[in-house]
Order: C-alpha cells, then structure tokens, then sequence
C-alpha cells in the first residue's frame, strides 16, 4: 500500500510539472504586439506620449497645453501604419477627414439612431459609410511614431512596422462647419425619411459640443450607445465600426 502510494505520488508530480510547463510555454507564446523604438526615444520622450492617449478620444487639451496652441482650436489626430515610417507617416496626415467623418457618425447614432426605423438605420448608416468631410483651416501641428514587432499567424513568423500619429488643428469654426455639411449630406440623400431628417437634424448642437471632449467615461458611453445602435443592423456593422475607430491596439 505504502509502495502504491509513492507510485500515485511521483506521477501527480510529474502531471503537475507537465502542466506547469505547458502553461508557461503557453504563455510565452502568446505572441503580444512589441513597440521597439520610437520618436525621440534617445531624448527621453516616453514611447506613449499623453496626448497621444487623449487625443484618441477627443480630449485636446492637453495637447493645447503641452504646445501653446489657443484653446478655441479644435484638435484632433489621425494615425497610418506601413513597413516604411515615410509613408505611416503619410497616412497619417490624410487621415484627418475620415477619422473626423468617424466621430461625427459615432455621435449621431448614439444620440439620433434610437429614433430611426431599422430599414432607415440601415440606409442612414450606408450614407454615412461613404460621407466625406471637408476641413477648411486645418493645420499639422505634431507627430509621434513608433516601430511595433508583431507576429504573423498565417506565416508564423515576426514582421516590423511603423505606427504614426499626427496630430491636427483647426478653428472651432471649421469644425461646426464640417459638421454641418456633414449631417447635411447624410439628411439629404436619397431615401432619408423626413422623420428621420428631424432627428438627425436635432443632433447638430451635439455635434458643436463634441469639438471639445474632457470626458472619458462619457465618450465611452457615447461610444457604447452607438455601437449598441448598430448592433441591430448585425454583428458585421459593429466590427467595421470597431475598425474604423481603432487608431491601434497598443492605444487600447
């Protein structure tokens, strides 16, 4: 009996070591994105700048802060990714436009969607997918980068790339504009409703408030809300809004 005892004993220990190495090689394989230089690392800049992570959302005020910008102007940031930093940092700058058309489309289902028929949300948001914004008095006003090891799962093998941001102002004037000709565009196409059109109309004032956001948790609500909206056109409607909205996953 003792001796059976040992026997059960080494092999529970065997077992265990076994799993304990399995969950470590597991872990070690889990193949997480890695940020390996980036834009004056050698100066002391940390690799994620605030305002970078406040800027995803709309916050700019400390971007204004940190660069004496006046804090009227209406700051926002576009991000571009490729194997060549040059030309992350090209998508970038002309990233203004879609990511502003992107906010603009988040705030007008979280706060309009709610009133609109599924057949008309559905035409709504097919307008909005392909609505263009465009920006008078926009101005480059900083940049940041950052080279990210990532793992191929199709090739099962590591690759490089650059991630750029670049941050972008323009007078509150431009901005209510945009959004104006925006929310105009989306009202008048065809096949909008005209109960629709007063809801989607009575969003513009929203829209104004939007250009300054201090609010995380209410962005994030906001957010939440349009997703939900979405939600009833399918799971496909939500993912691409997730992708649109998504400047990195390492911003997560």
């Amino acid at each position: 009996m003792k001796k059976s005892s040992i026997i059960i004993a080494f092999f529970a220990a065997v077992s265990l070591s076994l799993f304990s190495c399995a969950s470590t090689s597991k872990q070690s394989e889990s193949h997480e994105a890695k940020i390996l230089d980036w834009k004056d690392k050698a100066l002391g800049q940390v690799e994620k700048p605030a305002w970078v992570m406040q800027l995803k959302w709309g916050n700019d005020r400390p971007f204004k802060e940190a660069f004496g910008l006046e804090y009227s102007r209406v700051c926002r940031i576009g991000g571009g990714t490729s194997i060549l930093l040059n030309q992350a940092s090209d998508l970038s700058k002309a990233d203004a436009g879609r990511k502003i058309a992107l906010e603009l489309q988040q705030t007008i289902m979280a706060k309009a969607g709610a009133q609109l028929s599924d057949e008309q949300l559905k035409r709504v948001n097919d307008v909005m997918e392909t609505a263009s914004v465009t920006i008078s008095g926009l101005r480059e006003e900083e940049s940041h980068w950052w080279k990210v090891q990532r793992w191929d799962e199709k090739a099962k093998k590591y690759y490089e790339e650059y991630e750029c941001f670049t941050a972008y102002s323009m007078p509150k004037e431009s901005w209510d504009e945009a959004a104006k000709q925006y929310l105009l565009s989306v009202m008048s196409a065809a096949g909008v409703e005209r109960s629709s059109q007063e809801a989607l109309g009575a969003v513009y004032s929203t829209l104004q408030e939007a250009a300054h956001r201090e609010d995380e948790s209410a962005y994030n609500s906001e957010k939440e809300s349009a997703r939900q909206t979405l939600s009833r056109l399918g799971a496909d409607a939500v993912a691409d809004f997730d992708k649109g909205t998504e400047l990195s996953d390492l911003l997560r």
